[in-house]
């Protein structure tokens, strides 16, 4: 997973900040942290896929039910 995170991050102009998150839910929790109001946040990658592989293993997973759940989170 780092080599595609690399992969992603060659083509992100130097001056550019960026951040690295390799675990996609803390990725996501972290972008919609700063959003603010009016703020679009786009997360792409997965759209219809509903697992993600660590090696070999598949896990259930969803972005849209994950922004759901952290957006709740956060409006409390």
């Amino acid at each position: 997973m780092n080599s595609i995170i690399e992969q992603i991050a060659s083509g992100i102009p130097v001056y550019k900040e960026i951040h690295k998150i390799p675990n996609r839910k803390d990725a996501i929790s972290y972008a919609l942290s700063l959003a603010k109001e009016n703020d679009t946040v786009m997360i792409t990658g997965k759209g219809h896929e509903k697992s993600l592989c660590r090696g070999t293993i598949e896990y259930p997973w969803s972005d849209q039910e994950t922004v759901r759940k952290i957006l709740k989170k956060k409006s409390l």
